[in-house]
């Protein structure tokens, strides 16, 4: 069961959610339904080594904060 990451539209919170099936998720810290997915970083280990990988299409940058990025 994958883990998605959310930003609350109202509040602009940002926090993850264990997803298990369909659900009706809302913000922790205001309790609004008005929230997008983000995209997010993923990792894996190739060869002994970890590799981060992102949906965005970004190359280079660490977590979040590429100036390069199109989040």
């Amino acid at each position: 069961m994958p883990i998605y990451e959310y930003i609350c539209q109202n509040c602009q919170g940002v926090f993850e959610v264990f997803v298990r099936g369909e659900g009706d998720y809302a913000c922790p810290d205001c309790d609004s339904k008005n929230i997008k997915r983000k995209p997010s970083l993923y990792g894996f280990v190739s060869s002994g080594k970890a590799v981060v990988s992102s949906h965005s299409g970004c190359s280079g940058c660490a977590g979040h904060n590429c100036a390069g990025c199109k989040h």
